[in-house]
C-alpha cells in the first residue's frame, strides 16, 4: 500500500435503535432500513478499508476525547435504556490499536484533551454494536471507536475528523468513519410518533447535501 492508497477514504452515518440489535425485534416498518444498512456495509466492504472508525452516540464523554485500543474487542452489549430488546448481547470484533493510538497523537498538537482507552473492563454500548450488525455481519473488519464529547463545539468535532484522516496516513489504514447516530433528533414515548415535517424536511436537506458532497454548503449550516 503506498501513502496515496492511505487515508479517510469514505464516511457514512448509520442508524443504531435497539431494535435492530435482533432479527426477532425488527419491525415490519423498520425492515427498509435494515436492508439499507446492509446495501450500506456491501459497498464500505466492496472499498477493502483496514478499519471502521465508530463514533458512538451512546458513548458519550463529558470533556475528552478517546480511542479504543483494544484487540480484540470482547463482551456482552446491554442496552442499559432498552434492556427489553437487548438484554445482553455477546461480540468479538477485531481492533486496530496501531491506528487508535495514531489518533490520540494526532490530537497532542492541537491541545485537545485525548487519551487511550486500553481498559479490559470496558464494554461496548449498543449504538456501538448495532449498526456492525449489519454493515459487517461476519465481524471481518478493525474497528476503532471513538466517543461523543459534550464539551467540543462544531470546529472541534470537524478537527476530529481531519485527524481521523490524518491518523489513518500515518499508520498506512485505509479508514472509513461510521457516524453512529441521528440528525434532528427529538426523543418522545411512543413509535408512532413521527418527526415534525420541519425535521424531516431537515434531513432530507442534509443528507442531500451529503450524497452530493457538498461539504462548503454543510459547514455553512453548521
Amino acid at each position: 500500500m503506498t501513502n496515496h492508497d492511505s487515508g479517510l477514504i469514505a464516511a457514512a452515518v448509520a442508524a443504531h435503535v435497539p431494535s435492530l440489535g435482533s432479527e426477532a425485534t425488527i419491525p415490519d416498518f423498520q425492515q427498509g432500513l435494515v436492508r439499507g444498512l446492509r446495501e450500506m456495509g456491501a459497498a464500505i466492504r466492496a472499498m477493502a478499508p483496514d478499519v471502521l472508525v465508530v463514533e458512538s452516540a451512546h458513548w458519550v464523554s463529558t470533556f475528552n476525547w478517546f480511542a479504543t485500543l483494544q484487540n480484540p474487542h470482547r463482551g456482552i452489549c446491554v442496552a442499559s435504556e432498552a434492556i427489553e430488546l437487548i438484554p445482553g448481547t455477546p461480540y468479538e470484533r477485531k481492533g486496530d490499536p496501531v491506528f487508535g493510538a495514531a489518533l490520540i497523537e494526532a490530537f497532542k498538537p492541537h491541545g485537545v484533551p485525548a487519551f487511550p482507552n486500553a481498559s479490559p473492563h470496558y464494554s461496548w454500548d449498543y449504538a456501538g454494536l448495532v449498526p456492525l450488525l449489519h454493515l459487517d455481519p461476519d465481524a471481518a473488519l478493525c474497528v476503532v471507536q471513538i466517543p461523543t464529547v459534550l464539551a467540543a463545539d462544531h470546529d472541534e468535532c470537524r478537527l476530529a475528523g481531519r485527524l481521523v484522516d490524518e491518523a489513518a496516513r500515518a499508520s498506512r489504514r485505509r479508514a472509513v468513519f461510521i457516524a453512529s447516530s441521528a440528525l434532528t433528533h427529538a426523543v418522545v414515548r411512543g413509535r408512532h410518533n413521527w418527526p415534525t415535517p420541519e425535521r424531516m424536511e431537515m434531513d432530507r436537506r442534509m443528507i442531500g447535501l451529503l450524497c452530493a458532497g457538498d461539504l462548503d454548503r454543510i459547514n455553512a449550516w453548521f
